[in-house]
């Protein structure tokens, strides 16, 4: 009875003795599986790994001077909208952009040397599983001169096909062909005008007008679809409040009512059938109007059109940002910029105060009367 007494005791004197050790040894299992950002210093340093790449593949079409989809990736704000630290799969940066499935949505495009590869994607994934940390203090610039460019060659995002090639070609004389059919539709809504005052000057001149610049509108928006594509545009997913969605479809819009009212005046006889397609031309000039202004604020900013109204008169020069006429529309960048110098306490005048002699007046200059 003793000898069993004393076993007991024994044995529950070493159970006790190991419990330290194996909540120890549960304490180094757990430090084990846990994160290197838990631990210690994380393994990707933002500054020296991710700013980098988003500077070279991802600062030219989503920066100061070009922010597509108003996506930038030089502030943080803007980028970290569309990053869950910690979440890779709850990312759309990563999820939705840079391993998307859908062409049209992978960025970069392949038109600008996309996608990233396996080293660039690697040092995202992990900066994002990390906790996406962006210390404060840290920019994303353009990279300096003399800088190893991207190792992805044009040649390599080139379309395989001819049929690709000559598609992506055209979209690059949208620019150019654009104006055709604006000139044109406008002509027309002119000649309508005129005729109304002027009966002989007839409907054949609007209708000529109409015709050529309705076809001309097809070409031209089927060129902007193109290209779209080369400058990172493509997809059909894009929300009402997407930079391209009302120039785009405006556009649509431009073309198939000017299609349908080109054949309406071609059949039209009577004069009611005369009067309805002559106000549906004045309607395409202001649409044609309304498209222009979109296309000239994707292309040139949001505040481009604003400074030619300050220069009218119709707007207050104290609501927009100082901005000389030579030096053409300001990005972000240098709007901050000059906002900071602004903002900055007037200096000491540099200007050497004048000397007794020149502040002594000449003789004729104190005969002189003095004016009122």
């Amino acid at each position: 009875m003793n000898l069993r007494r004393d076993l007991i005791c024994r044995v529950s004197a070493w159970l006790l003795a190991c419990l330290p050790c194996l909540s120890m040894h549960q304490s180094w299992a757990q430090d084990a599986a846990r994160a290197p950002s838990e631990t210690g210093p994380a393994l990707i340093d933002f500054q020296r790994d991710v700013a980098p790449i988003l500077a070279r593949r991802c600062l030219e079409c989503h920066g100061p001077k070009d922010a597509k989809e108003d996506v930038r990736v030089d502030e943080r704000d803007s980028l970290m909208s569309y990053v869950e630290p910690g979440a890779l799969d709850a990312s759309p940066l990563w999820t939705d952009f840079l391993r998307a499935t859908d062409p049209e949505m992978l960025m970069p495009p392949a038109q600008k040397g996309g996608p990233l590869s396996a080293a660039e994607l690697l040092v995202i994934k992990a900066w994002i599983e990390e906790g996406a940390v962006w210390p404060d203090g840290v920019a994303v610039v353009a990279p300096a001169a003399g800088a190893p460019e991207s190792p992805v060659t044009p040649a390599d995002a080139m379309p395989e096909t001819q049929s690709g090639r000559l598609w992506a070609a055209a979209g690059y004389f949208h620019p150019a062909v654009i104006h055709f059919p604006i000139g044109l539709l406008l002509t027309s809504a002119l000649f309508v005008v005129i005729g109304v005052v002027w009966p002989a000057m007839g409907q054949l001149p609007a209708k000529a007008c109409l015709f050529v610049g309705a076809l001309t509108s097809v070409v031209a928006c089927l060129m902007g679809f193109a290209l779209a594509e080369q400058q990172g545009y493509g997809g059909w997913q894009r929300g009402m409040d997407a930079p391209i969605f009302w120039h785009r479809w405006g556009g649509v819009l431009v073309a198939v009512l000017s299609t349908m009212v080109a054949m309406l005046a071609a059949v039209s006889s009577e004069r009611g059938a005369n009067s309805l397609w002559k106000l549906s031309v004045l309607v395409i000039a202001l649409l044609v109007g309304w498209v222009g202004h979109e296309g000239g604020e994707l292309t040139y900013g949001s505040d481009f059109y604003s400074r030619a109204f300050q220069l009218l008169g119709f707007q207050s020069p104290d609501s927009m940002p100082a901005q000389s006429i030579e030096s053409g529309p300001q990005s972000a960048g240098e709007r901050t910029e000059q906002a900071t110098e602004t903002a900055k306490p007037p200096s000491a005048d540099p200007t050497p105060a004048p000397t007794a002699r020149e502040q002594t007046p000449s003789p004729k200059a104190a005969d002189e009367p003095l004016d009122a």
